[in-house]
């Protein structure tokens, strides 16, 4: 960072009027601060800023008040780049600290105890914030919320368009849908949907959401890492779609209760669902780059159906090793890289079809314990040289077909299948 130019401090600054956490100080250290010391972020994207050292919550930041002093305000400030901090911002901001860290008199902490006011949405204003000595339950559908920083609960439906703050916000027994940067600290439920779409370069932490009561739908994010660290139900899908190198971090997530789809998108390791254990409807990734290896979801024992459609830069698979039973399809197509496939190591069914098409694999034998499936389909595997030890495989409910697989004699085939209880037809070619 570019050496900032010191700040210099008047000896008696007027603390009745001094900015405030609410009013200035935590919007500031947003803009300038906080796209390296974010709570929410990876350590790739904190660009050398020490693991720890936050300042997202006004309690992180006066944790380190002497050092901020220093940074922001001392002779050797080196941060931030004073090319981005208007000189009179640095004032402000160093009369803050000077002042020791003034909130407003409507702090979080306090505002939302108490007897609330009860506000029809179509009337709140911003100013009713600084009338109050608590917090506000608005009925109705939100947009954009004037009074964002004394809304402690929304019995309706949020929609924001611009990045807003929402210090005391608990509950939303609505949907939430946001195209902007948003800040729920102490938001633990939400009654409907989360969406959130057309994000570049964002930070998104939601750290006390508990429960989503239906869909959380993730779009056309770019460069995003989303923290969603005390999570533990989704009530509907979960789904990322269209989207550019996003990290999704949902590590004590137990339950989805519709499908996990994720399509035409660039994305980080999934390794954040190493909690999860049901899945209400499929699980779907399609036509995600970038994804080596398809790791974790170990601990799932209930999901209607898996597929694997369309990554081509998918080279190995290692999931799903507590999952005994599926009841639905299992399906691994247009996987050009895919040439090892282990994990499954429990599952002894599969109720649908189980179909290999497009994949790099040299054997078939990634599923020993596996005993009865619908139907097998293997087609179009050019390297498939060996169909492997599926030794305890008893019995095909459907067809069986194997069809362009250069590397296999029919007869191998045909032998392969002799021990094996087939109710269809077979078709080799």
């Amino acid at each position: 960072c570019k050496t900032a130019e010191p700040v210099v401090i008047v000896e008696a600054p007027h603390c009745e009027e001094a900015p405030t956490w609410e009013g200035f100080a935590q919007s500031w250290l947003r803009t300038h601060c906080t796209s390296c010391h974010g709570s929410g972020l990876p350590p790739k994207w904190r660009q050398g800023a020490p693991e720890g050292v936050n300042f997202d919550t006004y309690a992180d930041t006066v944790a380190y008040g002497a050092a901020l002093v220093s940074w922001i305000t001392g002779p050797d400030a080196a941060m931030p780049p004073a090319s981005t901090t208007p000189p009179e911002e640095q004032t402000l901001i160093a009369e803050w600290i000077d002042c020791e860290w003034p909130r407003s008199e409507l702090a979080a902490s306090t505002l939302c105890e108490g007897t609330l006011r009860v506000v029809a949405a179509q009337d709140l204003e911003a100013s009713v914030c600084g009338d109050l000595p608590h917090g506000l339950i608005v009925m109705g559908d939100l947009t954009d919320g004037p009074a964002s920083a004394c809304t402690c609960s929304i019995q309706g439906d949020l929609n924001t368009t611009q990045p807003s703050e929402w210090p005391a916000l608990r509950t939303v027994t609505g949907s939430i849908a946001s195209t902007a940067e948003i800040s729920m600290p102490v938001i633990e439920h939400i009654g409907g949907s989360l969406e959130v779409s057309a994000m570049t370069s964002s930070a998104l932490a939601f750290p006390s959401l508990l429960e989503i009561g239906s869909d959380l739908s993730l779009h056309n994010l770019v460069d995003t890492h989303v923290s969603l660290n005390a999570l533990t139900k989704v009530g509907g899908l979960l789904e990322l779609t269209d989207s550019s190198r996003v990290d999704v971090l949902v590590p004590h997530l137990q339950h989805i209760g519709g499908a996990l789809i994720v399509s035409d998108s660039t994305l980080n390791p999934m390794g954040a669902f190493e909690s999860l254990e049901t899945i209400g409807g499929p699980f779907s990734l399609t036509a995600v780059d970038g994804l080596r290896r398809l790791e974790g979801l170990g601990r799932v024992i209930d999901v209607a159906s898996i597929t694997v459609d369309g990554c081509p830069d998918l080279e190995g698979i290692d999931a799903f090793g507590a999952l005994e039973h599926l009841e639905g399809e299992l399906t691994l197509t247009s996987l050009p890289e895919l040439y090892h496939v282990s994990g499954w190591g429990s599952l002894e069914s599969v109720a649908g079809e189980l179909t290999l098409r497009e994949t790099a694999l040299l054997y078939l034998d990634p599923w020993p314990p596996l005993q009865t499936t619908g139907a097998l389909t293997v087609e179009d595997q050019p390297f498939l040289i060996r169909l492997g030890d599926f030794h305890t495989l008893e019995h095909i409910a459907g067809d069986v077909t194997f069809r362009a697989t250069p590397l296999l004699e029919p007869s191998s085939i045909e032998r392969w299948l002799k021990p094996i209880q087939v109710d269809g037809t077979v078709l080799i070619e």
